[in-house]
């Protein structure tokens, strides 16, 4: 009978029919196995209720069978989770984003481990599941997730730099808002225009400000043109001092030209903004030795205990140019440090 008619679930619901739910799990249709599952719930204590819906983990819909394991996480967490991430890991596509909409459609925050396993969908073979991975987390608004999706904002394709960009707007997180300013200068139009509505989303100022600011609008847009576009607009910022435009300047560190790279270093070196340091030091690794030394160089003008620790490194570097500037440097920088008493 269950095989020919549509059964009422919340009829039976209201009227409390444990057995006929029962048997709905096993109706031939996967929307009213998922529809009796999800009504069963406040019954899931029972025995006989446990026993029945824990057969759906291996029921042949993707949607149910990965319904199942969520719904279990309340009764066994443990199993679930480690469910979960095997989907993940080992599934095919289809479960896995079936996994990642059914647990965007959850309510309350996540726990930590479900979480991990998000990310590690972020990180998967196809397109399709970090793009899932993303939303999922844009849905949650799961703030913990904001510097991985970050990371996305520099991936090779424009299209998970665009979701990126819009999870992050959805998640509206302040410590977002410098990755997406960078983003308004990136070379798609599409990401540049994810990063401006995502920058729309975020409650902060500092966000507010780039969207509504015509000069970093503008500075935004020049530094998605042309190589030398792009220097002229670093020495614009570095020459008049634009801490507006620091965003700008941290994303150039990253710029394929290395022209670029070395004028975004020298305009850090002109802000002397401490927020710099950090970012900065990932130059002292660029396989050029002249962006290296102009990193040093830089370091010197921040002055910053933590930028002592960033020239030592740099006595070390392989290239004797480098290696002398930093002594110099760091001779220097810790005279001044000492003067103005922050040593």
């Amino acid at each position: 009978m269950l095989g020919i008619f549509t059964p009422d679930i919340d009829r039976l619901k209201r009227n409390e029919d444990i057995e006929a739910l029962i048997e709905c799990l096993s109706h031939k249709k996967p929307e009213i196995r998922s529809k009796a599952f999800s009504a069963l719930k406040p019954w899931d204590t029972r025995k006989d209720v446990i026993s029945a819906m824990r057969k759906l983990i291996d029921d042949p819909d993707t949607k149910v069978r990965t319904l199942a394991l969520l719904k279990f996480t309340e009764i066994s967490n443990s199993f679930n989770e480690a469910n979960m991430k095997n989907i993940i890991l080992n599934g095919r596509q289809t479960e896995k984003i079936e996994l990642l909409r059914i647990l965007a459609e959850k309510k309350g925050p996540l726990n930590e481990d479900v979480s991990r396993i998000i990310v590690l969908a972020l990180n998967d073979k196809k397109m399709i599941v970090r793009f899932e991975a993303m939303r999922t987390f844009g849905s949650l608004k799961v703030t913990h997730a904001v510097p991985y999706l970050i990371e996305n904002l520099d991936d090779e394709s424009y299209r998970i730099r665009s979701e990126a960009a819009k999870a992050l707007g959805n998640i509206g997180a302040p410590e977002s808002v410098d990755a997406l300013i960078g983003g308004l200068m990136d070379n798609n139009g599409e990401v540049r225009n994810s990063a401006h509505e995502a920058l729309k989303k975020v409650p902060s100022e500092q966000a507010l400000k780039a969207v509504d600011d015509a000069p970093v609008m503008i500075m935004a847009k020049k530094m998605s043109g042309s190589s030398t576009l792009r220097q002229e607009t670093l020495q614009h910022i570095g020459k008049n001092r634009i801490t507006d435009g620091i965003p700008l300047v941290l994303k150039a560190l990253k710029d394929d030209f290395k022209t670029v790279r070395i004028e975004a270093i020298t305009t850090i070196g002109l802000l002397r903004n401490p927020a710099c340091i950090e970012p900065l030091s990932v130059m002292l690794d660029d396989r050029y030795w002249d962006v290296r030394l102009e990193a040093v160089k830089a370091f010197e003008r921040v002055a910053d205990p933590r930028s002592l620790v960033y020239l030592e490194k740099a006595m070390k570097d392989a290239n004797s140019n480098v290696k002398n500037q930093a002594q110099k440097s760091y001779n220097t920088l810790h005279y001044r440090l000492e003067r103005l008493g922050r040593l």
